[in-house]
């Protein structure tokens, strides 16, 4: 048996099947949802989730609407847009061209469909044009105060800035001075400081999303760990063979765990990492 999935004007989008089954209105199956409310696409990935008090969530943790018992969808805004099933939230469903609702919600999309907000004007400056402000001139001021304050701490601390450059004998003058006539009997010593080894450049990276889950496996069905925000720093110690999956460091809350690579900008080749035995489920 599968319950009808509307819009808000009571236009059939798609079904939901007893087992989980979620299909558009063509009865081509387009996703799944599990008895914990998880919600995954045709690929297998979960997309979002529908928790017990039925909030939304999609798969980076943001609520992006509610489901009440009788079935009624409500968006972010709480406007009622979809009633028999929270899917079209997270799946895009087909849109027909008519509908003004975007068959995915899109936070950006709804930030730009919103009503602008007109605020009073200023009223008219009754000075005459090109005429500068006092407080401009007092800021223009206390700039410049600044700067030359500025200017003399650093003549104060470095005399040598405005002293003259009076020429002193270097050390290797020094030293050629005090070196005796017959030179040319003696052989330099060997030089047995040893060579520094190069430096080997640290994998890092930084997260390129707004929310990115820390897990403790390489896949979404380990736990997660945390969740990083957008430009977290991370320390790259390791990948699986195909690179899909990185394993991380996150200094900055002092956590490891696995993210996928797709959501980190490297600054080195994924490649050349080590490919590190992933932890067992």
């Amino acid at each position: 048996m599968s319950t009808p999935i509307r819009d808000r004007e009571n236009l059939l989008v798609g079904y939901q099947d007893d087992d989980g089954t979620l299909r558009d209105k063509h009865n081509k199956k387009i996703g799944h949802i599990n008895r914990d409310g998880l919600v995954f696409d045709t690929r297998r990935e979960q997309v979002g989730s529908i928790n017990a008090r039925g909030d939304v969530i999609d798969r980076y943790g943001r609520q992006v609407g509610s489901i009440d018992a009788q079935g009624n969808v409500q968006d972010w805004h709480g406007i009622q847009v979809y009633n028999g099933s929270a899917a079209p939230l997270l799946i895009d469903f087909e849109k027909r061209t008519s509908d003004p609702l975007p068959s995915r919600f899109e936070f950006e999309e709804m930030a730009r469909q919103a009503p602008e907000v007109k605020t009073p004007r200023a009223p008219t400056s009754l000075l005459p044009e090109g005429f500068v402000s006092p407080s401009v001139i007092g800021c223009l001021g206390i700039a410049f105060a600044i700067v030359v304050g500025v200017g003399i701490m650093l003549v104060l601390q470095n005399p040598s800035l405005v002293s003259r450059n009076n020429a002193t004998p270097t050390s290797s003058a020094l030293a050629n001075a005090t070196a005796p006539s017959n030179s040319s009997n003696s052989t330099p010593a060997p030089n047995n400081a040893p060579t520094a080894a190069p430096q080997v450049a640290q994998a890092t990276g930084k997260v390129n999303t707004q929310i990115l889950n820390l897990r403790q496996g390489p896949a979404t069905s380990f736990e997660i760990v945390d969740r990083l925000q957008e430009d977290t720093e991370v320390v790259i110690t390791g990948r699986l063979s195909d690179s899909v999956w990185l394993q991380v460091t996150v200094p900055s809350i002092g956590k490891d765990g696995w993210v996928a690579a797709e959501y980190i900008n490297a600054n080195v080749d994924l490649a050349t990492l080590p490919v590190v035995q992933p932890p067992s489920q």
